[in-house]
């Protein structure tokens, strides 16, 4: 971890406290380095982060941390093999496994097939890899059932506060609040343990309720038929300018629509808001692709969705947007001969 973290007072600082007590101010000097998150040639031979609660000696850090399914599957990837190379790397980078639904699978299948007119729904997630890919249909169910099992959830014990429980911001420009990120782990563990007293049919009968909710929400927008319910059809990603907002501005400066898997819990992300499941990825999608392989460097790769130009009449503006769609990237040169040969335009600035 770079930089200093405070030594806090009581409360961490996750809600408002009286700043005139003592007790809540920050000491003077921050946390010793040595209580920092850090590993030093860890056995594993790789260290791996993806906004997840890094490991601590016990000092708090505070709560604003993604589930850490991404790296854990990250974790997993790397572990399963030696022979690592820079494509290797960027394929990873496109990985759409998810690991909640491996976790959820069996508390969900058991639920579903004690209904038949579950038949359909509960066929597509029972052949399903679990790869969050744009041709999947059963990607679809099994994110919009997640959104609305964890809506189940959080009415069932907070019904006035639901949505923020959910992830929902305050304001326009704080859209979004922590909870967001960690509603997925929450359920899974729900499921898993199934606490009395929340439901008054029991578990199975909530999971069939958002199974039967999930497929009308389906078939309402998209018709009775699963070849097209594919993921990358009905959730497709916009790169939304903020310009774009007025409608005839959005064609010039906005990018996509295009098919685009993953969710909030896999390597290649595409979060979007709790309440709407099929809406756009708005944030947390790779705003950078980058391998680099160091004391190599001229093989490194490196892709910007929105490329180098932030001028939408530039041939620069979106050139780099199939390199990133397909897991790719340019080189960037090192050898100053190297940096001359492959020059295609120079722009000088000089002063008048």
């Amino acid at each position: 971890m770079i930089g200093d973290a405070p030594r806090r007072g009581v409360g961490g600082g996750t809600i408002p406290l009286r700043a005139a007590d003592p007790a809540t101010r920050w000491s003077d000097d921050p946390l010793p380095f040595d209580e920092l998150p850090g590993a030093s040639d860890p056995e594993t031979g790789f260290v791996a982060t993806a906004n997840n609660l890094p490991t601590s000696t016990g000092a708090y850090l505070g709560s604003d941390f993604l589930d850490g399914y991404r790296v854990s599957r990250i974790t997993e990837l790397l572990g399963a093999r030696t022979d690592w190379d820079v494509a290797a790397v960027l394929a990873m980078q496109l990985d759409r496994q998810s690991i909640p639904w491996r976790e959820m699978r069996p508390a969900v299948l058991a639920a579903a097939e004690e209904a038949s007119d579950l038949h359909q729904v509960a066929g597509l997630l029972g052949a399903w890899d679990g790869v969050v890919g744009t041709d999947s249909a059963a990607a679809t169910v099994f994110e919009v059932f997640v959104a609305t099992m964890a809506r189940q959830v959080a009415e069932a014990k907070a019904p006035r506060s639901a949505s923020y429980a959910l992830g929902e911001g305050f304001t326009a420009l704080i859209p979004f609040n922590a909870l967001v990120v960690r509603r997925v782990s929450h359920l899974v563990r729900l499921l898993r343990d199934r606490p009395g007293d929340w439901f008054a049919d029991g578990w199975d009968e909530a999971i069939r309720a958002a199974l039967r909710q999930a497929r009308d929400t389906i078939t309402a927008r998209l018709g009775p038929e699963p070849d097209k319910w594919h993921w990358g059809r009905v959730r497709p990603l916009r790169f939304r300018h903020p310009l774009g907002v007025r409608r005839s501005l959005a064609r010039v400066f906005d990018l996509g629509p295009m098919p685009h898997g993953g969710d909030a819990n896999t390597i290649n992300p595409a979060p979007v808001a709790p309440m709407d499941p099929l809406g756009n990825p708005d944030f947390a999608v790779a705003s950078l692709r980058m391998v680099v392989d160091v004391g190599a460097f001229e093989r490194s790769r490196f892709a910007l969705p929105g490329g180098q130009s932030g001028n939408p009449f530039s041939p620069h503006y979106a050139d780099q947007l199939p390199l990133w769609q397909k897991g790719d990237g340019l080189t960037v040169v090192q050898d100053p001969d190297e940096v001359t040969r492959v020059t295609q335009h120079s722009l000088r600035l000089q002063p008048s």
